[in-house]
């Protein structure tokens, strides 16, 4: 091989070795319960469309709409100008968010990224929770602000970690339901301190927007005391792309000083999807009810197992494992019984240990959940052998 690829080559190499390379699979989305990956059709539980929109009617009808009336992009040679079926649709989110306004990112991570980024400047000291999503962590690491971060819901240790800082500008920073660990954070006390201490409360609602809060507008909606929300449009709206909600002021903020020239321009189908999506929400009480029903069971199954799971009933649930042979093997034995689960993850706090995440969807029947929870007994009864050997 020609030198000039030798440190690409051994790098991924090493990643290979060590089973840490990633490769893009492709798959075909059968319905929100199954897909056909490689070859085979598996119950799939590593998906986030929670309610299944991605395949509705009313929403690619939608989307083939605002095609035909203003074409596949909507490309500009001014970056101030946009679409004003996009400033509608803004407004639309805004409204049902109960914020001054709103503004659209290409994902979720980018918008966290470019929020983060820009607001920590040099005399800001950003408070984050160790279990915070790889976007707010790299948008942190990304800004000029110090950053401090602390254990994973411990709020009692957020507090001292803000009475000892003496930074002009505070922001603390956290999820309504954390990708990691499936669980919820306490708002309302977060709220609080932000008060007390005088800092901006940034809260990612990703994995809220569609199957919590009032209409399902997320956990941060009915909160106006929180300055900063971001979320996906890409997990419960099964569309595509991410948002900022907050004031006047932080809008501008951005659009002026991101360091990046962040393009704001959605595609009008995209546009006509979500646009489908935000009226389709409030109307789902009962898909978002059926799955809260099935996720405690769910819970109650696995904590059967021995498996310690946190008290919320969000449809993302997180089993944490003592290393990452043990969720390998288990991940492995699953797609054998032909299901499909996340990839092992692990976040800070958590050395040595590794999680897997089960995400449920409106599509998953009780015959799906029983399915699954009896390969995990099956695994475990198979796995004990080797697990008491390597005690």
């Amino acid at each position: 091989m020609s030198q000039k690829y030798a440190t690409y080559s051994n790098s991924v190499g090493l990643m290979r070795r060590e089973k840490r390379l990633r490769k893009l699979k492709p798959m075909i989305p059968i319905n929100g319960a199954y897909i056909l990956f490689e070859d085979e059709k598996l119950l799939s539980f590593c998906s986030h469309d929670y309610l299944a929109l991605a395949d509705n009617p009313e929403i690619k009808k939608n989307a083939i709409k605002q095609l035909l009336q203003h074409g596949i992009t909507a490309s500009s040679e001014s970056q101030d100008l946009y679409l004003t079926c996009q400033q509608q649709l803004e407004e639309k989110l805004r409204d049902l968010l109960c914020k001054e306004t709103t503004l659209f990112f290409s994902s979720r991570f980018e918008a966290n990224l470019t929020a983060l980024s820009t607001l920590g400047h040099e005399n800001t000291t950003l408070f984050l929770d160790e279990a915070c999503h790889a976007s707010l962590l790299q948008g942190a690491k990304n800004s000029q602000a110090r950053v401090q971060h602390f254990p994973h819901n411990r709020l009692d240790r957020l507090e001292h970690f803000l009475e000892d800082s003496q930074s002009k500008s505070k922001i603390i920073i956290t999820e309504s339901v954390f990708s990691l660990t499936g669980d919820v954070s306490n708002l309302p006390t977060l709220i609080e301190l932000a008060e007390h201490f005088d800092a901006l409360l940034f809260v990612d609602d990703s994995h809220a927007f569609g199957v919590a809060g009032v209409e399902g507008m997320g956990l941060c909606a009915h909160f106006n005391e929180i300055d900063i929300v971001t979320g996906s449009l890409s997990k419960a709206c099964g569309a595509y792309g991410g948002y900022i909600a907050c004031s006047e002021t932080i809008r501008d903020y951005l659009i002026n000083l991101a360091p990046n020239k962040t393009s704001f321009l959605f595609p009008p189908p995209i546009i006509g999807a979500i646009d489908a999506v935000l009226d389709l929400i409030p109307q789902m009480e009962g898909e978002r009810k059926q799955l809260q029903q099935r996720s405690h069971w769910l819970r109650n199954s696995l904590r059967d197992l021995g498996f310690t799971v946190s008290k919320s009933n969000t449809p993302l649930i997180s089993l944490h494992f003592a290393n990452a042979e043990e969720v390998d093997s288990l991940r492995i034995f699953l797609k054998k019984e032909k299901i499909l689960v996340g990839p092992t993850r692990s976040c800070q706090g958590e050395e040595g240990s590794s999680r897997l995440n089960i995400a449920l969807n409106v599509c998953h029947m009780p015959d799906h959940l029983s399915r699954l929870i009896e390969a995990i007994r099956t695994w475990q009864t198979a796995s004990q052998p080797s697990l008491e050997a390597s005690l």
